[in-house]
């Protein structure tokens, strides 16, 4: 396997991190939070660093990730760009001892569910029967989760669900051309609080669970606020979902308050609040 290397340097490194994990499909394999990350693609072996005295979006150097090297090696060609050409052992090797700190994490294997690929794609208006049958299911199955209760959407009629559409954006993962993963995101409107958006309506249904959707749909949503030019992401989820909770920490959200007894259930019981907060750009 032989694959195009390049690195660049960055300035926003969560920013840059949430960006390309969106560009190229997949999150990094190794990471060093705050200053290095490294992806590899089929066809590319490609990284970032974050370092004060680097300029953002400057070209660090170039080269190839080929096993038929036995090592690790540069040359600088001849207009001054460093090319470097190493195994994929080699550049382990290399971070190791440059970064001893950095973490490597297992890639997951191309997303499959149900022996089918997933694709993942922005909803239109003419999904709107699927993300409503979608809503119902986990409200229905799930009801800890959401705000919203089963009994009242269900008296909502189809139509009714387009406020979503109109109102923001939802990415959403298909198997076999049916819904089966979406997360929302909607820009608040507004003079002072059009910089930030809120993140809602998070779910994948259990049977499509464990292949990482829900880390892809929130990759999706976040590029597409960067896109927007937005600074901050908020998000809220209850104590008893500890896993999503770990999932959001994981893309760079961090805990902002606490709101106890947000829900009361049917059995009597009370289920508490986190509230979490992203900033998208250094000093929002």
């Amino acid at each position: 396997m032989k694959r195009f290397h390049i690195s660049i340097s960055v300035g926003d490194y969560a920013a840059a991190v949430a960006e390309y994990s969106a560009r190229l499909g997949c999150e990094p394999c190794v990471t060093k939070q705050g200053r290095y990350a490294l992806w590899r693609t089929e066809l590319l072996n490609f990284s970032i660093s974050h370092k004060a005295e680097q300029p953002a979006g400057m070209v660090r150097h170039i080269g190839f990730e080929d096993n038929a090297e036995s090592g690790f090696r540069e040359e600088k060609d001849g207009v001054g760009i460093i090319w470097e050409y190493f195994s994929a052992e080699a550049q382990a090797k290399e971070i190791e001892d440059k970064i001893p700190d950095a973490v490597t994490v297992v890639q997951p294997k191309p997303i499959k569910a149900s022996g089918a690929e997933v694709i993942f794609r922005f909803l239109e208006t003419s999904d709107v029967g699927a993300f409503r049958a979608l809503r119902l299911r986990g409200l229905k199955e799930e009801p800890s989760a959401f705000l919203e209760c089963y009994e009242d959407a269900l008296e909502r009629p189809a139509d009714a669900y387009l406020s979503y559409f109109n109102n923001g954006r939802i990415a959403g993962a298909f198997v076999d051309n049916a819904l089966v993963g979406m997360v929302a995101l909607f820009p608040m409107r507004g003079a002072k609080l059009r910089h930030k958006a809120t993140i809602g309506g998070v779910y994948v249904a259990p049977e499509a669970r464990g292949r990482g959707i829900a880390r892809r749909l929130m990759i999706m949503v976040n590029h597409e606020a960067q896109e927007m030019g937005l600074e901050q992401l908020q998000l809220s989820t209850n104590t008893l979902n500890r896993v999503t909770i770990t999932l959001y920490e994981s893309l760079g959200f961090a805990r902002s308050g606490r709101e106890p007894h947000i829900l009361k259930l049917a059995d009597g019981s009370y289920v508490d609040d986190i509230t979490m907060v992203k900033f998208l750009k250094p000093g929002s």
